[in-house]
């Protein structure tokens, strides 16, 4: 099996610098879903088996409990997304994204 390239991400003090790091994934028995794409797909045959045991997940019990609402809907919507989120997306479609044209491209020119 070759090996797989080095991993080395910036070159200042306190920087990931994983020169040492190699990574080799065995892909037998797979397939690429997309050339493009590291995706390796399991290439078995499906199976008519059905097994004769079940063993079933234990679950502890816990008593049954109904928690009262928020006071508002607005607290509701919060205790699932939080204000710092918001704001990040409110940042986002304000400022948008800065990108850069593509070398090669008409705009890059």
């Amino acid at each position: 099996m070759a090996d797989a390239a080095a991993v080395a991400i910036g070159t200042e003090a306190g920087q990931f610098n994983g020169t040492d790091l190699q990574l080799r994934i065995l892909v037998e028995n797979c397939y690429r879903e997309q050339d493009e794409d590291s995706t390796a797909r399991p290439d078995f045959e499906p199976t008519d088996y059905c097994g004769t045991h079940f063993d079933p997940f234990p679950i502890a019990h816990h008593d049954f409990n109904i928690h009262k609402l928020p006071s508002t809907p607005l607290t509701l919507f919060q205790s699932f997304l939080p204000e710092w989120l918001i704001e990040k997306w409110v940042d986002y479609t304000n400022n948008g994204v800065v990108l850069e044209p593509a070398h090669g491209s008409r705009q890059s020119q």
